[in-house]
């Protein structure tokens, strides 16, 4: 028994100074978990699911109004001028803690930028895992101009023609889960009177004989975008998607109604279009991203297409810019924020300073700065 006891000890001290030494040295990859809690239901049937409320997210939190970003007020301050970000989990940031977000560092690059302009930013993320065009549609109609935004940006995956979402098969599991859970406490009690009954017996046999218990998804069975993946082929999905009258023709038609959004509302929408984080020096979607880019455009909504910016991310720095296929590293947030920086800049969406200053500051004449400390990082590529 004392063995045993000091074995467990011993075992968890080993064990804590294990998760300290890792915690302290920030050994391993740095992965933000979305857990399930971070989620719930909707009322609104478009949307069906979105982020919990002031939910854990790392050591920081869901916001209240169910972003995941800092807490904004919903009334807009004065001489602010604020962008709203959309999108799924790239935009999110999934694998990436919440300040890391090309969101947040976009926000900071802004401020040191804008510094003595006598303007103020602020870069709401609206994004949810895995959320489809029509979702962030309806995220801009119906949360997004709450907070009276300047500019969006969307974050297009190319998986966003998909309908399957992960995180909702999820909801839908613990739903039906707890109904039966439930259901077993309430026949619990009359069970010994109903078992008396041939027909409750005979009913109960042919319900068993019927249904299937609800399991958890399993992203390889259930999410043909994961099975896509383990089998080698997650290009060949992903252009099909495009392909598809099913997936590509309502993300076609939705393109107008997104941007007559934008006008009735005065909201200037760009796009950025984020590749498959893979074969970036001999890509095989540039004729997809060429067709999203015709699509945009010929919507009024001007594009930032990052396949190129990425290539050379990955040519010069000599590492992938993602985390995973799907989604960036910290590093690549930081440089899609410097990249979406230059692109509004130059397309002339932002007030004040031009693209020239940009350039003269991302040289470093302000090397105390933060937009020195993130843009050098970033722009090196």
């Amino acid at each position: 028994m004392r063995n045993g006891l000091l074995l467990g000890a011993s075992l968890g001290v080993c064990l804590g100074l294990a998760e300290a030494t890792v915690r302290v040295f920030g050994i391993g990859p740095l992965i933000q978990t979305v857990w399930h809690g971070n989620f719930r239901f909707s009322d609104n049937p478009v949307l069906r699911y979105e982020l919990e409320p002031l939910s854990p997210d790392g050591e920081f939190r869901i916001n209240a109004a169910g972003m995941r970003d800092r807490e904004y007020p919903v009334r807009k301050p004065d001489h602010t001028f604020r962008i709203a970000v959309l999108g799924d989990s790239i935009a999110y940031g999934h694998g990436v803690p919440q300040d890391q977000v090309f969101s947040a560092q976009l926000e900071a690059l802004l401020g040191a930028y804008y510094a003595d302009a006598g303007v103020r930013f602020e870069v709401l993320n609206f994004a949810v895992t895995g959320y489809g065009f029509a979702q962030v549609v309806e995220t801009l109609r119906s949360r997004v101009l709450d907070f009276d935004p300047d500019l969006a940006i969307y974050a297009y995956c190319l998986n966003d023609p998909q309908e399957y979402s992960l995180e909702l098969a999820g909801l839908e599991s613990e739903r039906t889960r707890a109904r039966e859970r439930y259901a077993r406490v309430w026949a619990e009690g009359a069970r010994h009177l109903l078992e008396r009954s041939h027909l409750y017996v005979w009913l109960r046999y042919r319900y068993e004989a019927w249904r299937r218990p609800a399991r958890p998804p399993d992203p390889g069975r259930d999410d043909p975008q994961f099975a896509a993946l383990h089998a080698g082929r997650l290009a060949d999905y992903l252009a099909g998607l495009h392909r598809s009258e099913a997936t590509w023709g309502p993300v076609e038609a939705g393109l107008s109604g997104l941007a007559a959004l934008g006008r009735r509302h005065d909201l200037p929408i760009h796009v950025a279009i984020v590749p498959l984080l893979e074969d970036l020096e001999s890509y095989p979607l540039v004729p997809v991203h060429e067709q999203l880019a015709a699509a945009f455009a010929a919507n009024s909504m001007p594009v930032l297409d990052l396949l190129g910016a990425y290539a050379l991310f990955e040519e010069r720095r000599g590492h992938q810019i993602g985390l995973e296929p799907l989604h960036p590293s910290s590093e690549g947030h930081a440089f899609t924020a410097v990249a979406l920086l230059r692109h509004l800049l130059v397309s002339g969406a932002l007030p004040g300073l031009g693209a020239r200053d940009f350039d003269r500051m991302l040289r470093g004449r302000r090397p105390e700065s933060a937009f020195a400390r993130i843009a050098q990082q970033a722009a090196r590529a």
